[in-house]
């Protein structure tokens, strides 16, 4: 891709973890504990996904070396605001533990859940991983709160996360994310493509259009959303109360303080559906290098 620079995720600092802590829980958690994380997990033969699932946190997942999951760096907080509290977290073992999943060739990676008596609004379990997995597994991770970047898969992916940014670059596959609060940025992808956000802006530079097509869909927010160039597909471009343009010359349609859009793009193809209730969507061909 030439000529679009990306936006980066913040940098998370053991201070972020702070404030992601305080946005979680209530009171001032006085009695807290951070350690670092690494480690390994054998990917055992005929893997064909891995779920990671984390109270809240950072998950940054990178390609790694065939049969084995690296963490390269992370770091663990305990909270609570009272120290017999805290004194159920400290007693955990508190790190990702492997176990096989329901589905054949499933593996899970998880730390135990929050003791029991203990409350989500006066203590907090965190995790920030930055992790190495094998490119062609499956992924599917989950966090209530925090940011997420996945690179350089060849599979499938799902990313949801209850609050946090999304970013997702040069993947390979079905891929399917959804944060409550936060904006989702997208490059280099290759395959179908389903985004969703609450609240945020979409920005996805897509590199080849999957079988089954695109969808996002924001509630608040914006879309702005580059094809690969002489792209044949079917478009539905919806602003419930915003503005809408698209570059292929299809007609818009204006819809009380909306707009639509809709009609195929040199002969038709996939589906491609852009919808915003409230916000401002764009769909353009992406520029090829040198332009």
């Amino acid at each position: 891709m030439v000529g679009h620079p990306m936006p980066e995720l913040r940098t998370f600092q053991p201070i972020l973890l702070c404030l992601l802590l305080f946005s979680c829980a209530e009171g001032t958690l006085g009695y807290r504990s951070e350690t670092p994380m690494s480690g390994e997990y054998e990917v055992p033969d005929g893997t064909k996904k891995l779920t990671i699932r984390v109270p809240a946190g950072n998950l940054t997942i990178r390609a790694g070396e065939p049969g084995v999951i690296k963490i390269r760096e992370g770091m663990s907080l305990l909270a609570a605001d009272l120290e017999e509290d805290y004194a159920k977290l400290e007693a955990l073992d508190f790190r990702l533990i492997q176990t096989a999943g329901e589905g054949e060739g499933e593996i899970i990676l998880q730390p135990p859940g929050l003791p029991v008596g203990l409350e989500p609004e006066r203590s907090a379990m965190v995790m920030r991983l930055i992790m190495e997995v094998p490119a062609g597994i499956a992924l599917d991770l989950e966090t209530a709160r925090g940011h997420c970047a996945v690179d350089g898969r060849r599979a499938a992916v799902r990313v949801h996360t209850g609050s946090g940014e999304i970013k997702l670059s040069n993947n390979r596959g079905a891929l399917s994310a959804f944060t409550g609060d936060g904006s989702c940025v997208v490059d280099g992808h290759r395959g179908d493509l389903n985004l969703e956000t609450k609240n945020g802006t979409v920005l996805a530079y897509l590199e080849e259009l999957g079988p089954n097509g695109v969808e996002v869909l924001v509630e608040a927010g914006a879309i702005r959303f580059w094809m690969p160039p002489t792209t044949e597909f079917s478009l539905d471009l919806v602003a419930e109360f915003g503005e809408g343009k698209n570059s292929y010359g299809l007609p818009v349609e204006e819809n009380g303080r909306g707009m639509r859009s809709a009609g195929n793009v040199a002969g038709g193809g996939p589906p491609v559906r852009l919808w915003c209730a409230r916000g401002d969507v764009s769909v353009s061909p992406k520029q090829r290098p040198g332009n």
